[in-house]
């Protein structure tokens, strides 16, 4: 089965938008066993995009088209796709009324180009999209069975979730073509660089011959993708977990988490538990970690106190910190984040007070603490955790590593604490 994917809008090739839709869509197919043949950028033009259709119809199987589903004239993939299948659109009677309640429940105004994103080309079939306005579409094109979708990410990959990979496993398996099978995985790491660990599995592919071993950076974070491959689908699953067990082994704690497991993630659900509370106390950081920890649904059970206090006087005015402990240590100083962790947890009966410190640049630093210098410290009352790392980069860079460093210091006390 040929299979290609389609991505419009003229903000893809002016370099104003980044296309994380196809990479995302073609690592999916890929594990599948079913690899993107070709994949094609096109600007919001109706006769190049009818066109496209028509040739893409004539020689793929099945086709993902991201972007052109809006309510404004530039936005066309429905109108093209209609011109090369040879139908007329249609006004859906049920996606018009899904639209308008849609409008009324957010209290915006049903304007007459929003009924647009109503019309469904004659023989296709409009696919609910609980994630946005426009509904994602169904048709053939010549051969090819098509999915159009809403562009935008956060509604284009819950749609290929629920409707288009269900249906291509389902064509892959009608098939029933001999064919590798595959399964990934990626493992999501901080505090390794990409060369140790390397060098930490080195010794794996001998071990599984089977399974490809690839390394990414993904600042503040590197990655290890294993790609498993085996003549069922479930020879290829076997294949990774013993090989994901024997890399988790080699790189131990600066594994964080797999897969979709986000960081800031990870250390709720480690927090939560245990049924433990946070309280915060940030610097250089300015809430940066506050933010990633807001972010998660279900933060407010765990987060319950946050304060940044960047200036010496909110230190020792807010928190209580010894003015005289700033005067002699220093502001950014091990002595000084371990007050601001206790207070903050103090002052807020929270099991972990969290504190960040540093000099992010470009002024300040000191000799012994030269600019890119961070402090983070945890302290659950009993016990103080502490690090001090210099990462010598631009200042957002800093700020950035450094509110890492303060929540992978969080998680690995936490599952430490909890196993």
């Amino acid at each position: 089965m040929r299979i290609e994917m389609l991505c419009t809008g003229n903000e893809l090739l002016d370099g104003s938008v980044v296309d994380t839709n196809a990479n995302w869509f073609c690592e999916r197919a890929f594990v599948r066993g079913a690899p993107v043949a070709r994949k094609e950028t096109l600007p919001d033009d109706l006769p190049v995009l009818v066109e496209a259709f028509r040739q893409i119809g004539a020689r793929a199987d099945f086709l993902v088209v991201s972007g052109g589903m809006g309510p404004t004239t530039d936005d066309l993939t429905v109108e093209a796709a209609a011109q090369a299948a040879g139908v007329p659109l249609d006004e859906d009677a049920q996606v018009l009324v899904d639209l308008k309640r849609r409008f009324a429940e957010r209290g915006f105004t049903f304007t007459l180009n929003n009924a647009r994103q109503a019309r469904v080309p004659r023989g296709g079939q409009a696919l609910p999209n609980p994630y946005g306005t426009a509904p994602a579409i169904t048709l053939k094109v010549g051969k090819a069975e098509c999915f159009l979708l809403p562009g935008v990410p956060r509604e284009f990959r819950p749609l290929c979730e629920e409707q288009v990979i269900p249906r291509l496993e389902a064509r892959l398996a009608e098939e029933g073509a001999a064919r590798v099978h595959k399964a990934s995985r990626v493992l999501k790491c901080f505090g390794i660089g990409e060369s140790m660990l390397d060098d930490k599995v080195k010794a794996l592919p001998q071990r599984h011959p089977h399974v490809e071993f690839g390394f990414r950076t993904h600042l503040p974070e590197n990655h290890l993708k294993l790609l498993a491959t085996g003549s069922t689908a479930e020879e290829a699953r076997a294949r990774l977990e013993a090989a994901a067990r024997d890399a988790l082994a080699a790189v131990g704690e600066k594994v964080f988490g797999a897969d979709r497991d986000e960081l800031p993630e990870v250390v709720l659900r480690s927090l939560q538990t245990r049924g433990a509370t946070l309280a915060l106390a940030e610097s250089c950081t300015g809430g940066l970690v506050a933010s990633q920890l807001a972010s998660v649904p279900g933060a407010s059970h765990t987060l319950v106190f946050s304060a940044v206090v960047y200036q010496d006087r909110a230190k020792t005015q807010l928190l209580g910190v010894d003015p005289e402990l700033v005067l002699r240590e220093g502001a950014v100083s091990a002595a000084v984040t371990r007050a601001l962790a206790q207070a903050a947890r103090e002052k807020a009966g929270a099991t972990f007070g969290l504190a960040v410190t540093g000099w992010a640049g470009p002024g300040g630093g000191t000799q012994k603490d030269p600019v890119g210098t961070v402090y983070v410290c945890l302290s659950d009352g009993a016990l103080v955790v502490e690090e001090r790392q210099r990462y010598p980069f631009e200042r957002d860079r800093v700020r950035q590593l450094a509110a890492y460093l303060a929540l992978d210091l969080l998680r690995r006390h936490a599952q430490g604490a909890r196993s």
